[in-house]
């Protein structure tokens, strides 16, 4: 019984694991037919030629027919010449959306709340700029290095982490996805965690896939761009924006005053957000509580090759959580703290944040 138990499991998983794939492979089919439609023969190419070497399964029929008219496209636009903008490797097809730099930039209030289907989302405008990422101190870890400049453009991003409320709100009752969660896991690895459920308690349990859902849910209803930060908007974020003093951790030198972690959260897993001193920019709870997914897949080595400007990592299967979180070390709470997770993981340690992108 055991060993069919077993096949059946690997079943399972190798058929998640390759649906999760094909719904990536669809990106560059969507992309390269989108940069058809542009005009953009030569990226359109690239995609779909991605597309159907990845997706060897099951590829669709029309993508083929429309690699070879972009190919015929491309050949008779060889033959007349133009002085259309160079593209760069960038445009081709990503599993997220990628920040576009500003050319002019109006003014921006300094907050606005967010109101769709009932939320009280507070947004904070963070002032494009530059700054220095990474940590160069003395024993820090090789993720975290070289420090390295990135400019960035505006954005605003939300005082708080999603809450089990802002959950409810756009996709559902988050108690019955905790706690069937929480009873799968206690029973499994014999543990007795408990619960913390409340409107105003930060959101958990949460994969990559769902908070990416959250956002384009949020960004339909309310006819804003939102989605999660990238890792440098994060930690330009955390480090208080153009207003920041330097500190270790979000908001203060002292971890005690800005961040819960194992050492300070008491009998309580998680606490309500809000409840410890905000940072520069008035934002809460960037140092503790729980981890927050980002945009950016996870590379150790992204700082030694990052570009200056709007910086993203582009990948697959591992994704960027930024840290701390109440179950974690203080030393896990300072603003350039790296960890990750696969896309997959549903970890009672990690939430998220939103940002949304001025027009």
């Amino acid at each position: 019984m055991k060993s069919i138990r077993y096949i059946l499991c690997l079943f399972f998983l190798v058929t998640a694991v390759t649906y999760a794939y094909s719904q990536s492979w669809d990106l560059f089919f969507d992309k390269g037919k989108e940069l058809y439609e542009q005009g953009n023969y030569e990226k359109a190419i690239e995609n779909l030629e991605l597309y159907l070497k990845y997706e060897t399964a099951n590829p669709k029929a029309e993508v083929k027919q429309l690699l070879e008219q972009a190919k015929k496209k491309l050949a008779e636009k060889a033959d007349t010449p133009t002085n259309a903008e160079q593209v760069t490797q960038a445009e081709i097809a990503q599993p997220v959306e990628k920040p576009s730099p500003k050319v002019t930039e109006q003014p921006h209030e300094e907050y606005f709340i967010e109101t769709a289907l009932g939320l009280n989302m507070k947004m904070i405008y963070v002032e494009g700029g530059t700054f220095m990422m990474g940590n160069e101190s003395i024993g820090a870890p090789n993720s975290e290095r070289p420090l390295h400049k990135v400019t960035l453009d505006s954005f605003y991003i939300a005082e708080f982490e999603v809450t089990q409320g802002d959950w409810r709100k756009i996709v559902g009752n988050p108690k019955t996805k905790i706690q069937r969660t929480v009873k799968r896991l206690n029973k499994l690895l014999g543990l007795n965690e408990k619960i913390a459920i409340g409107d105003d308690y930060p959101m958990y349990y949460i994969d990559y896939d769902e908070a990416m859902e959250f956002c384009k849910r949020l960004s339909e209803k309310s006819g804003r761009k939102y989605r999660l930060p990238t890792e440098a908007e994060w930690e330009f974020a955390a480090r208080g924006g153009n207003n920041s003093n330097g500190y270790i951790y979000s908001g203060s030198n002292n971890v005690d005053e800005v961040a819960w972690y194992k050492d300070n959260r008491g009998t309580t897993q998680y606490h309500l957000v809000g409840q410890k001193r905000a940072n520069e920019l008035g934002l809460h709870d960037m140092s503790g509580n729980v981890s927050e997914w980002c945009l950016d897949h996870y590379d150790e080595n992204f700082y030694k090759r990052s570009p200056e400007n709007n910086p993203i990592n582009y990948g697959i299967m591992e994704t960027v959580i930024r840290r701390g979180h109440s179950l974690g070390y203080s030393n896990q709470s300072r603003v350039t703290f790296r960890d990750y997770s696969f896309n997959m993981n549903s970890s009672s340690n990690i939430g998220f944040r939103v940002v949304c992108i001025p027009d």
